[in-house]
């Protein structure tokens, strides 16, 4: 699968930037307050030969060739392997934090609660943790983590996962926030075209 980093129209990719940050937790709260995101550049990682109409329809997959072949289910339905390009995009991210020696990508769970089972029982991959904000779980990994680290938190954050690159500080629950995150963010990564890619947004 040929993946390339392609350019998207500034407006449309802000619009839906927006749209997914004012549906998420904290983190996405300050990062429209906080971050300069409408100076960013947009990016996003599909196949070159993708049409301008099909990169720009952000809320629909079908971007990607499938997985595998349909399973067809006993009850008539069908199911159909979905690829994703978190493995591009985690190397991306890695390669940039190796770069930025004092930076982290933080990225926000959508759903899970400190105390769901699943997270009390989480084992972190190497370079990699977790962070809480009253009842919010975020995931956090520096270039330590290596890019499969990075695309193991990536992967557990959602369907829509949401993160940025920002500025390193203490690990702990007692000394970091979502709003400091946001305004030291240089990078961010919004979740699109229904769980197959990732829309980058740097400034």
């Amino acid at each position: 699968m040929n993946i390339s980093l392609i350019e998207l129209d500034r407006k449309r990719a802000l619009e839906y930037v927006q749209s997914v940050l004012s549906e998420g937790r904290t983190l996405s709260v300050c990062l429209l307050r906080e971050a300069p995101i409408e100076r960013a550049s947009f990016h996003t990682w599909l196949p070159e030969q993708t049409c301008d109409e099909a990169r720009h329809q952000f809320r629909t997959g079908g971007k990607l060739p499938p997985a595998g072949d349909p399973i067809y289910l006993s009850s008539g339905g069908v199911l159909v392997p979905i690829n994703n390009t978190n493995l591009q995009v985690a190397h991306y991210l890695w390669e940039l934090l190796k770069q930025r020696e004092n930076s982290v990508l933080i990225v926000e769970h959508q759903l899970a609660l400190p105390s769901d089972p699943w997270i009390q029982r989480y084992v972190p991959p190497h370079g990699t943790g977790l962070l809480f904000w009253q009842d919010e779980v975020y995931f956090y990994g520096d270039s330590e983590a290596g890019s499969e680290g990075l695309e193991a938190i990536i992967r557990k954050s959602g369907h829509c996962p949401i993160g940025v690159v920002t500025e390193n500080r203490e690990h702990t629950n007692t000394d970091w926030s979502p709003e400091f995150a946001a305004r030291n963010a240089s990078l961010l990564i919004v979740g699109a075209y229904d769980g197959e890619s990732y829309i980058l947004a740097e400034w």
